[in-house]
Order: C-alpha cells, then sequence, then structure tokens
C-alpha cells in the first residue's frame, strides 16, 4: 500500500490506497513522486502498480474531500511500466500541463501530461534518441528556464547521461541530446541514480549521477554543459 506521512505541527499517517480505493498495490521495486498539480488543483501522489500501471492517488486542495484513484495508462493508453522503472513529475507553467515520465517494458521514456486530461507520448521515438533507457538508473524532468525548454534527464543502456529536451511556449519538437558523446560526459555506473535541478543563483541546471569510477558528477548548464567531478574536488 502506499502510505503517507502529513504534518500540521503534529505528524499524522494515512493509508493512500485504502481511503482511494486503488485496485492495484504498488510495485516497491519502481518509483514513486508526488507532486501538487496546480491545473487539477490537487495533490498528487504517483506510482506504479504491481500489473505495471502508471497510477495517480489525489486529493482535492482546500481540505474536506476525500482520496481518488486514477489508473493513468487505462486513461492514457501509454504503454505499462518496465518492473521497477523510475518515475518522475513537473510542472510546465508555460504550455499549462503536469508531465510525468516513466519507463517503459520497451524501455523507451514515456510521458504522461496533463493539461485537463491525460495524454501519452513516447519521447524517446519523439526525439530521435539513439539509447533506450536503463531501467536500474534513475530518470528526474525539470523545466530548464535558463534553456527555456522541459527536460528529461536518463542514463541509457550505453551507461551515456541523455537530456531529452522540448522548446517551452509550443509548436517546437523533441530533441535528445548524448552529455557524453556532445560534452564528454564520463559514463555513468549501471543503475546510477540521477538527480537535477535548477540553481537560480547561479543561473545553471545541475544534473548529478554516479560515474562507472563511483564518483559523483555534476553536469551544469549555463548555455553549454559544464563537468565537474565533484567527489575530486570536494573539500573535506
Amino acid at each position: 500500500h502506499v502510505y503517507q506521512f502529513w504534518y500540521n505541527g503534529t505528524w499524522h499517517s494515512a493509508d493512500l490506497t485504502t481511503l482511494s480505493g486503488a485496485v492495484a498495490n504498488a510495485d516497491s521495486s519502481s518509483g514513486i513522486n508526488n507532486i501538487m498539480n496546480t491545473i487539477g488543483n490537487a495533490m498528487e501522489v504517483e506510482y506504479i502498480g504491481t500489473d505495471h500501471h502508471v497510477y495517480a492517488l489525489w486529493y482535492p486542495l482546500g481540505g474536506g474531500g476525500l482520496w481518488h484513484a486514477s489508473d493513468l495508462t487505462l486513461a492514457s493508453g501509454n504503454p505499462n511500466a518496465v518492473a521497477g522503472s523510475p518515475l518522475t513529475s513537473s510542472m510546465d507553467p508555460i504550455a499549462n500541463t503536469e508531465d510525468l515520465d516513466y519507463i517503459g517494458a520497451d524501455h523507451h521514456v514515456y510521458e504522461l501530461w496533463y493539461n485537463g486530461l491525460w495524454h501519452p507520448a513516447d519521447v524517446t521515438t519523439l526525439s530521435g534518441a539513439v539509447a533506450n533507457a536503463d531501467s536500474s538508473s534513475g530518470i528526474h524532468t525539470l523545466m530548464n528556464t535558463i534553456a527555456n525548454a522541459m527536460e528529461v534527464h536518463y542514463i541509457g543502456t550505453d551507461h551515456h547521461p541523455y537530456s531529452l529536451w522540448y522548446p517551452l511556449g509550443g509548436g517546437g519538437a523533441w530533441h535528445a541530446t548524448d552529455l557524453t558523446v556532445t560534452n564528454g560526459a564520463p559514463q555513468a555506473k549501471a543503475g546510477s541514480p540521477l538527480t537535477s535541478s535548477a540553481d537560480s543563483v547561479a543561473n545553471t541546471v545541475d544534473l548529478e549521477y554516479v560515474g562507472s569510477d563511483q564518483h559523483v558528477y555534476r553536469l551544469s548548464y549555463n548555455g553549454i554543459w559544464n563537468i565537474t567531478d565533484l567527489t575530486a574536488t570536494a573539500v573535506p
């Protein structure tokens, strides 16, 4: 079951699977994510079920409501997730969508995007990416305010870090960048986690992962991608 601890001055617990009436338990080897959906005006918890469908448990904001469960695979027609798939989501305030990404059974990166309804997208095919995703590694999505693009970062089956990106504002197309080939980024260790964030002070997008040498590497984007071995350069 999916459980929640919530805090309003003291900690409380909730069994969201039971409260929402969700029909599928969670695959504990896969990812889980929560986000405030400003379009649906709801707090959401997203997970991958033991049936390999992607689910959203959602609670209307403002209090006094109930938890609900939605099978996003059925709603969108997107393929099932691979066992152990990571899961990530982000809000796109320009397109006014919520974007949720996971790895499918064919190891493509898939996106479910919400603008009042859920829609499917095979981002690997749309971007022309040459490498499938390593489902044992991480995946992360964020809005790159420097390049003005929505990005999905993942580790390929070739152990290269990749960026799939879509120009914000609509009317564009998905693109793929192999950060190892184009920028010399070291290869990732098989099963490496992955995270990324926007640094509003340095005005960069920072992507971190574990290299094949077990060092933590950072790729920072300020118009071009820059590489730092954080393990080697960090001061004790």
